[in-house]
């Protein structure tokens, strides 16, 4: 009699995957709560309210719902914190406001995209517990059944909408955005009354008007004021050398301005620097990108250029692309091939020295035409890869 012995069974150890959620409640905590990184305004367009108020809110929920109490997982540790439950479910209910719209609108059409409210990203997630029957419906190439997550956020992190489902539904974004947005805005950008962020960025002023794609050149009409514009001129006439105007509410609010309309930190950018042309004077094309290691060492590459003009009444004077466009233009009284930005006060022209491979791109090379009469004042700003201090 042969009598077959039982095979024991393998238990494999359950796969872990480290969340780090310890670190990411000490990183929110820092950043937000405990020794705060970003100022209060900030913290109220996150958040949508108070400091205060929204520590009410976590102690009441941590207190009498079970969702938001902190339990311990199998391994015995913990799970996510009350303070990141309750941020991570405010900002699944953000509901925009005319002034939100309108906002996220202008910004969309400084960067090029007229129309947009965010960017949306879409992935496939593998089902693991798909019910056979449905497998072949919701399989792709891979041969696996998976869901869909979506989410659409703004340039600021919003979140505006998000879906996690099956193929095939469709669910209306969340806050009333495709069905509402033109009832929101029926007359255009709406009234900027009492919103201290608008009157930093000039929202309602400033117009972005895409001038070419390779390179990258945006014309900003009236992005500084008259008053600006006067400020940045008096506070370097008497050495014209590098203006440190961030040490003024002015010059922090035009730092600022330049920080969101260029989409890069204020800590990556050199000192503005203000320059005067007087007649005859030009400057030969040239590029901003550095060709050697030594000037990338601290900072990084350079990235964008902001250059904002100062005076009006200036004849000649254009800033010059020759690689742009494909048409002729006008450097200085003289027509020449390419395309020319006109120098007037107030009026501000930001280009990218970096193409979107995060290569420098040998087409941003430009100059600066002749002044035929008159004096041009301008103030530029270079931002960089890295932080620079």
């Amino acid at each position: 009699i042969y009598i077959q012995q039982p095979i024991p069974r393998i238990r494999r150890r359950r796969r872990n995957i480290e969340r780090n959620r310890e670190e990411g409640h000490n990183q929110l905590y820092h950043d937000y709560f405990m020794d705060p990184v970003y100022p209060e305004e900030l913290y109220r367009r996150r958040f949508r309210m108070r400091k205060g108020v929204f520590m009410r809110i976590v102690t009441a929920l941590s207190a009498n719902n079970r969702y938001f109490h902190q339990r311990e997982g199998g391994n015995g540790r913990p799970s996510f914190s009350p303070l990141q439950r309750c941020t991570a479910a405010q900002s699944t209910c953000i509901w925009p406001t005319p002034q939100n719209l309108a906002r996220l609108l202008h910004m969309g059409q400084a960067r090029g995209f007229p129309g947009m409210l965010g960017s949306i990203d879409c992935m496939h997630w593998e089902w693991k517990n798909c019910p056979t029957s449905w497998a072949g419906q919701y399989s792709r190439r891979s041969g696996k059944p998976t869901v869909i997550l979506e989410a659409v956020a703004s340039y600021d992190l919003w979140i505006l909408h998000d879906f996690f489902g099956t193929p095939g539904f469709d669910v209306p974004l969340r806050g009333g955005i495709r069905t509402q947005a033109s009832g929101y805005l029926p007359a255009g950008i709406s009234n900027w009354a009492n919103d201290k962020e608008a009157a930093i960025l000039r929202l309602g002023f400033v117009e972005p008007e895409v001038i070419s794609w390779s390179p990258r050149i945006v014309v900003l009409h009236n992005f500084l004021s008259q008053e600006e514009c006067d400020y940045l001129r008096a506070l370097a006439l008497p050495r014209l050398q590098v203006s440190t105007v961030v040490d003024t509410k002015t010059g922090k609010a035009i730092e600022k301005r330049i920080s969101v309309f260029s989409q890069i930190p204020v800590e990556n950018g050199e000192l503005i620097q203000v320059l005067r042309y007087e007649k005859d004077e030009f400057y030969r094309p040239h590029h901003d990108y550095f060709s050697d290691t030594f000037n990338v060492k601290r900072g990084g590459q350079r990235v964008a250029t902001m250059l904002m003009y100062l005076s009006d009444n200036v004849e000649g004077g254009e800033t010059y692309f020759p690689m742009a466009g494909s048409g002729q233009c006008s450097c200085g009284k003289k027509t020449v091939a390419g395309m020319s930005v006109k120098p007037i006060k107030g009026n501000a022209v930001l280009f990218w020295s970096m193409g979107l491979d995060g290569k420098s791109d040998p087409n941003s090379v430009h100059g600066g035409c002749e002044v035929i009469s008159g004096e041009k004042w301008s103030a530029t700003k270079w931002m960089r890869q890295k932080a620079m201090n």
